[in-house]
């Protein structure tokens, strides 16, 4: 992507920080865009300090950094900038942005064209949180996918919550059970394209999801700095009672 030059980005504004929903456009999708993972949702844009305002997803999804924030009032800025789907094209956004903070409007001019309007609302922590252990980036994960999605991030996630034991014994049965289930489902189907040896496929398909956990987990670093509230939803999720994996992390000093 070319964009203008990087050196010339300012701080954006800091009440304009963080993931927003876009509210209109999707007559057309079967499902909308969520909150749900925060940064990791496709669909949603994020505003970054340097004022790169970006948007999780393929296809259409574009990439804009801006030079300058210009205040208009107390709640409206202009910026001049440039975004690229494909290719760099100049633009200016003007950024609205309601009372309480929760909402905002933008009205982007992109050179040689018309203006487009696009009204957000702000994601919250809580639906940040939501995705904690989640493909929510993912295009439709199947269980097999999901589950080693759950495995690499939770073993990731020691990294910011050392409080926790990894069961890498417990690790292996969930991955064996999931294996041999997804094993069984493939035998009981017709095959396609793909002759490899059975094991083989699903050993990719538990596997391959785990750079991304990782990068999952590095995501929710940044936008979930509350540790004490991170480590503790991620232990509802793979503790003793986990809702994604029981008995997956166990606090170092509790009983067995």
């Amino acid at each position: 992507m070319v964009f203008c030059d990087p050196a010339a980005a300012v701080d954006a504004p800091e009440v304009l920080l963080g993931t927003w929903l876009p509210l209109d456009g999707f007559a057309r999708l079967q499902t909308r865009p969520t909150c749900i993972g925060g940064d990791r949702a496709d669909g949603t844009q994020a505003l970054h300090e340097d004022g790169e305002w970006s948007q999780r997803g393929g296809g259409d999804a574009q990439a804009c950094i801006f030079e300058s924030f210009r205040s208009k009032s107390k709640n409206r800025w202009t910026s001049i900038g440039a975004c690229s789907i494909g290719m760099a094209t100049e633009v200016r956004y003007d950024w609205i942005l309601s009372r309480d903070g929760s909402r905002l409007h933008t009205i982007a001019k992109y050179e040689g064209g018309r203006a487009y309007e696009t009204h957000y609302r702000r994601c919250t922590i809580a639906e940040k949180i939501a995705g904690i252990g989640l493909p929510v980036g993912d295009d439709d994960p199947d269980d097999l996918e999901r589950t080693g999605f759950a495995l690499g991030y939770a073993k990731a996630a020691i990294e910011l919550c050392p409080q926790f034991i990894y069961d890498e014994h417990r690790a292996a049965g969930v991955a064996r059970e999931a294996e041999a289930f997804t094993a069984d489902q493939i035998n009981s189907v017709k095959r396609g394209a793909d002759i490899r040896p059975i094991p083989e496929i699903v050993r990719e398909r538990l596997y391959s999801p785990r750079s991304d956990a990782e990068l999952g987990m590095l995501d929710d670093k940044t936008q979930i700095t509350d540790r004490n509230l991170y480590c503790a939803e991620l232990l509802t999720r793979f503790g003793k009672d986990g809702t994604l994996i029981r008995g997956l992390l166990r606090e170092k000093f509790s009983p067995l």
